[in-house]
Formats: C-alpha cells, structure tokens, sequence
C-alpha cells in the first residue's frame, strides 16, 4: 500500500480577467493541520476576496472543501475535483481570489478554480509514502560490516546505535517483508532474528 502526497508547501499565481488566482498546496496529515494552515493563510491574505479550499487528510479518511462566499459549487468542489484527479492525498489546496472588477459567470468561476487548482498540483513536488514493518535487531560489530553490504530494494535505515552490539532499525515495505526475512537469514545463515516493532507509512525515493 503506498499513497502519493507534496514533500513542501509551494505556490502559483493566475490571473484570470483581471482576478487574481493565488494557489497554496501543502502537506498536512490531519484536519486539525489543515486548519491551521487555513487560518495563517486567512491573516496572510486577509484583503484578500474569498480564501477556497479542498484538503484531504487522514490518509484519505477525512476530505472537506468550502466555496468561503463564492456562489455554491463554484469553487471548493471544483478544488476538490482536482485535487481527487491527481490522486494526492493527506495536502491541502488554498485558491485566494483578489477580485479584480469582472465577473466571471459560474460556469467561469468553476474552470478558474479548476485550472488553479490543477496548476498548483501540478507544480507542487511530490513523494510517495509506503506502508512499511518497522523492525529491529542486533549484530555484531563484525557482522554489521556485512550488513554495510547488505543490499535490498524497499528497506531503509531509521536508526543504528551502537552499544555492546550494533542495533539497526529498519523500516521495510509491509509486501517486501517477506523476501527480506529470506534474505537477511541467508546472509547471516540464521545467527539473527529481527523484532517487529510496529507498522507506519514512511517515504521512500
């Protein structure tokens, strides 16, 4: 299982008959996140004539928009159209509309928050995060060297400390755990065995 969210908050202007069309994407994990970049946006453009919104959360469990005064369905909807296309999760998407004397029609309304919306996901950098098994275990300060010549697709190094013996932290994706587990025994011809430790979405290149 994996999903697809934006590494950094990033942003894109359009100015559409004389409006002006600010668009911030951002990551954001839970609904409570999302508010608060809502509300730091509200204050950073508080002239501004409406602040539309769509953002996904929770892993795709929570999923809200608003029009914030444009005429019902002309914006947050269309927000959240483009947002459920790209197929990004867990991100919030602001269009910030500066009025600029000319209206726009609904149907006007909705392509400008569509194509902002659009445009702005587009151009947000983008990274994949994978359900993944965390787990530990021990070596020797010998066979940790042959542990540095480990190879294997899928898994990534959370954490090393080194004590008495060498303990690595591991998280492998939950559909590779399996071929790991065969592969880790074969190098090290079952002298270890590693401890699950819980399972967690992690990024991975």
């Amino acid at each position: 299982m994996q999903y697809v969210t934006v590494k950094t908050p990033s942003e894109t202007e359009i100015v559409i008959e004389r409006s002006r069309f600010l668009t911030l994407v951002a990551p954001c994990e839970s609904e409570a996140a999302a508010r608060e970049i809502l509300t730091a946006r509200k204050k950073q453009h508080f002239s501004a004539t409406h602040n539309c919104y769509a953002f996904i959360t929770e892993g795709g469990q929570i999923a809200k928009f608003s029009d914030d005064g444009e005429p019902g369905g002309t914006a947050g909807a269309p927000i959240m159209e483009a947002l459920k296309k790209s197929g990004v999760i867990n991100a919030i998407v602001i269009v910030t509309r500066y009025f600029g004397g000319i209206k726009l029609g609904a149907g006007g309304l909705t392509r400008a928050y569509i194509r902002c919306a659009a445009e702005g996901l587009k151009a947000a950098k983008k990274c994949a995060y994978f359900l993944t098994d965390r787990i530990k275990f021990d070596l020797s300060y010998e066979d940790y060297q042959t542990f540095l010549r480990f190879s294997f697709d899928g898994a990534k190094v959370a954490s090393t400390d080194f004590a008495d013996c060498v303990t690595v932290t591991l998280n492998v994706k939950s559909e590779l755990v399996s071929a790991f587990g065969d592969r880790f025994t074969q190098t090290f011809l079952g002298k270890y065995a590693y401890e699950f430790i819980k399972k967690e979405y992690v990024e991975f290149d």
